[in-house]
């Protein structure tokens, strides 16, 4: 069973440890790492996908981003995982991200 929207927005208010409304990387990933092992893993990725991308567009833009993390690190993972370099991070690169 996948979780519901408001499991998915609870499990990353509980991962913001420090309270300052964004997610840092060790933040994000901890997420997944908590999870990983689950048998529904990829559905859960997936749905945590399609919450993070709030205008529906399959990916996760600048502006996305900076809903999630400082904005230090922004570009930090745009360089790192934006692999066809359009300044988005598509559902593929999600994943190799979290891999």
């Amino acid at each position: 069973m996948y979780p519901t929207k408001g499991e998915i927005k609870k499990m990353l208010k509980e991962a913001d440890t420090n309270k300052d409304g964004q997610l840092d990387f060790e933040e994000f990933t901890s997420i997944f790492i908590k999870r990983k092992g689950t048998v529904d893993e990829k559905g859960t990725l997936r749905e945590a996908f399609k919450e993070l991308d709030t205008d529906n567009s399959g990916f996760l833009d600048r502006k996305e981003l900076e809903a999630m993390f400082q904005p230090g690190e922004i570009d930090v993972i745009l360089k790192d995982f934006d692999k066809d370099g359009d300044g988005r991070i598509d559902y593929d690169e999600f994943l190799d991200w979290l891999a």
